[in-house]
C-alpha cells in the first residue's frame, strides 16, 4: 500500500520554471532521497521555503504546488529580491509561510524528513512544539562549525547546538557528525552522497593523447576546491586536461577566470571553465572524464561535512583525487580514493580500474534502513 511522507528543505526542481535559492549538491541527494522513498512505495510533498534569486522575469510568484510523476513539490510564494528590503521580506516571509503550510498541513505526531539548514531551525522547532512532529532530520554538515569565522554565525552556535541534541533519528553525512549527536546505529543512516549507478561508459581511452579531469561543485573561497583544482593540475602529466564545473558567486567566479588565464599561460591552455551542469548534461559530461577533484582546504569545518561530489565522481566511473580529510578516510569508500597530504604527491598518482559494485551496497544498505526507520523498526 502506497504511504505518503513530507520531506522540508530549500530545493527547487531543475526543470522549474522560476529560478529559486538552493544548493545543486543538497538538489542532488534529496533527489536521490526522494527517488529512493519512490522505490520503498512512498509518495514525497516536498515542502520548500526557497525564494526567488534576481535572475527571474517576474516580480513576485505566489503559493505553488506542483506534482511531477507521483510527488508534490510545494514552494512558497516570493518576490523578486531586487534590493535589501525585499531580500530580507523574502527570508521572513518564507519562515512564517512555513510555520503556517506546516500547521495547518501537518497530523499530530506525523512523521517527516528535514533537511537540516540554519533558517529551518526555528521554523521547524515551533511547529514540532505545537503538532508533535516525529522528525527524521538530514544532517548534513554542523553550520556552526563550518562557518565558525563567519561573524554572523558566531550568534547561531548555541541555538544549532541545542536544536541538534534533541535529535533522536537522523540521516548524517558523515560518522563524525553521528559520534558528536550521540546518535545511536538504531536510529541513524549514513548518506555520502547520491548512492545511484549510473551507466557510465568504461574509460577505455585513458591511455589515448588527452585524460579529462574533472572538478564539480561550488566556487567559494573557503573551501576553496575549484581554486585549489588549478594549482593541483601543475603537479599531474602534462596530457591530463581540467575542466571545472561550478556555480558561486559572480566575485569568485571572476577571481576564478583571473586564476584561469594565469595557469592557462603556462600550462598551454589545459585548463577549462565550463559552468554549471546537471542532469543528465551533467553525467554525459562526466563520462567523458577520467579523474574527478576534491582538493578541499583543511579546517574544522571539514570535520564532518562530507563532499557529496565523490559520490558523483564514484557513481560515474572516475577515479578520485581528494586532499586527505578525516570524514572522507573514516568511511567505506575510503579504498577507493587517492589521498594526498601535499599538492605534489598527485605526481605519484596512477590510474585504476575499479569495480564501484560498493555504490549498489552502499544503495541497498540505505535503502533497507531507511525503511526500517520510517516505520520505527
Amino acid at each position: 500500500m502506497k504511504s505518503k511522507i513530507k520531506y522540508i528543505s530549500f530545493y527547487n526542481h531543475v526543470d522549474s520554471e522560476f529560478n529559486r535559492a538552493s544548493a545543486l549538491s543538497a538538489v542532488n541527494k534529496i533527489n536521490y532521497v526522494i527517488d529512493t522513498l519512490n522505490e520503498l512505495d512512498y509518495d514525497v510533498e516536498l515542502i520548500s521555503p526557497s525564494w526567488l534569486t534576481k535572475d527571474n522575469n517576474v516580480n513576485y510568484v505566489k503559493y505553488i504546488k506542483e506534482n511531477i510523476g507521483r510527488n508534490l513539490f510545494v514552494y512558497t510564494p516570493s518576490f523578486r529580491p531586487v534590493n535589501k528590503f525585499f531580500s530580507t521580506f523574502n527570508v521572513i516571509l518564507s519562515i512564517l509561510w512555513l510555520i503556517l503550510y506546516l500547521i495547518f498541513n501537518c497530523k499530530k505526531n506525523e512523521k517527516v524528513i528535514v533537511y537540516h539548514s540554519p533558517l529551518l531551525i526555528i521554523p521547524i522547532s515551533i511547529v514540532k512544539k505545537i503538532k508533535g512532529l516525529d522528525i527524521i532530520l538530514e544532517i548534513e554538515e554542523i553550520y556552526h562549525e563550518v562557518w565558525s569565522n563567519n561573524k554572523q554565525f558566531r550568534f547561531f552556535k548555541e541555538i544549532e547546538y541545542s536544536f541538534l541534541q534533541k535529535t533522536k533519528k537522523a540521516i548524517v553525512a558523515s560518522d563524525n557528525i553521528q559520534n558528536k549527536l550521540n546518535l545511536d546505529d538504531l536510529n541513524t543512516i549514513k548518506l555520502y552522497g547520491a548512492y545511484r549507478v549510473n551507466n557510465h561508459k568504461t574509460k577505455d581511452n585513458y591511455n589515448n593523447n588527452i585524460i579529462e579531469v574533472v572538478y564539480a561543485g561550488g566556487i567559494e573561497k573557503t573551501r576553496s576546491g575549484a581554486f585549489n583544482s588549478i594549482e593541483l593540475i601543475s603537479f599531474l602529466p602534462s596530457n591530463y586536461r581540467l575542466n571545472i564545473l561550478g556555480y558561486g558567486s559572480e566575485d569568485c567566479i571572476d577571481e576564478l577566470l583571473q586564476k584561469i588565464d594565469l595557469y592557462n599561460e603556462k600550462l598551454d591552455n589545459k585548463i577549462i571553465f565550463h559552468g554549471t551542469l546537471h542532469g543528465n548534461d551533467l553525467i554525459n559530461f562526466l563520462n567523458k572524464c577520467h579523474i574527478g577533484l576534491n582538493p578541499q582546504n583543511l579546517g574544522d569545518y571539514m570535520d564532518s561535512a562530507f563532499p557529496s561530489k565523490i559520490l558523483t565522481y564514484i557513481s560515474n566511473g572516475l577515479n578520485v583525487i581528494s586532499s586527505d580529510i578525516e570524514v572522507i578516510r573514516k568511511s567505506q569508500i575510503s579504498d577507493y580514493i587517492f589521498f594526498y597530504q601535499n599538492m605534489e604527491d598527485v605526481s605519484s598518482f596512477q590510474y585504476k580500474n575499479y569495480d564501484y559494485n560498493i555504490v549498489k551496497v552502499l544503495h541497498m544498505n540505505f535503502l533497507n534502513h531507511l525503511k526500517l526507520l520510517l516505520n520505527d523498526h
